[in-house]
């Protein structure tokens, strides 16, 4: 199936491969190692301008920004780019992946405010106190 790009309504975005955590399971992992081969990487606020114009913004319902080889909080603009993408739509529901063991408490409230309600934040947590550090290997 070809989309045209007026058609594209939701978004998955990966901001960085860096990542605070050394899960077992993380396809970034090789034996207790990032994977040789994987850049440490991030888009910054002037990559996302350039990639998602005000009007492609404006069309979207949804952008989910991920983390399959990095933990978007470790993204060092990454409030200042969520800013930008609700300045550019402020209907847009905005979602973010994280293992949550990266940041401040006061981070964390401003990422709130910044997405507000047309938001949310999903922490990906494997167990209890006694286990969670065997699957989230470097988070609290």
């Amino acid at each position: 199936m070809i989309y045209r790009f007026k058609d594209i309504k939701h978004v998955h975005l990966e901001v960085t491969t860096k990542c605070n955590a050394n899960c077992p399971m993380c396809g970034r992992n090789a034996f207790g190692r990032v994977c040789p081969g994987l850049p440490l990487t991030e888009l910054t606020l002037e990559d996302c301008k350039r990639i998602f114009q005000p009007t492609f913004l404006n069309q979207l319902i949804s952008i989910s920004i991920c983390g399959a080889y990095g933990d978007p909080a470790l993204a060092t603009e990454l409030l200042e780019i969520i800013e930008y993408f609700r300045s550019s739509n402020p209907n847009l529901e905005i979602e973010v992946y994280t293992n949550g063991g990266a940041c401040s408490p006061s981070w964390w409230k401003s990422l709130a405010q910044i997405i507000e309600k047309k938001g949310k934040v999903v922490f990906g947590i494997d167990g209890l106190e006694d286990t969670n550090h065997i699957y989230r290997r470097g988070t609290v």
